[in-house]
């Protein structure tokens, strides 16, 4: 009966010790959603800044961010596309809006 108790003991202080997985996953996906918000946000803000720069600079509009690279952009936006209109829109299957 003695290893019974000292067992289910152990199990429970192991239990009571480990934290609930339920509520770190929770909060994991939480900080992805915040992460990828961020990342969103700069995003956005950077394309967003190169517009305007190309536009002041070149004196038009870009068409496509491909345009703006490498003098205005590093690369292609991952998050957002540029639309016919010169807009900033999600880039298709992007978490971005």
């Amino acid at each position: 009966m003695k290893p019974l108790i000292t067992t289910l003991l152990a199990a429970a202080a192991a239990f009571a010790l480990s934290g609930c997985p339920a509520k770190d996953a929770k909060d994991g996906a939480a900080n992805i959603q915040r992460s990828t918000g961020v990342n969103c946000t700069t995003e956005r803000r950077m394309l967003q800044t190169a517009i305007e720069s190309y536009s002041i600079l070149e004196n038009k509009t870009p068409v496509t961010e491909a345009e703006m690279v490498p003098d205005y952009l590093h690369a292609d936006s991952p998050y957002f596309d540029i639309d016919a209109t010169g807009q900033i829109v999600p880039s298709p299957g992007s978490t971005c809006n």
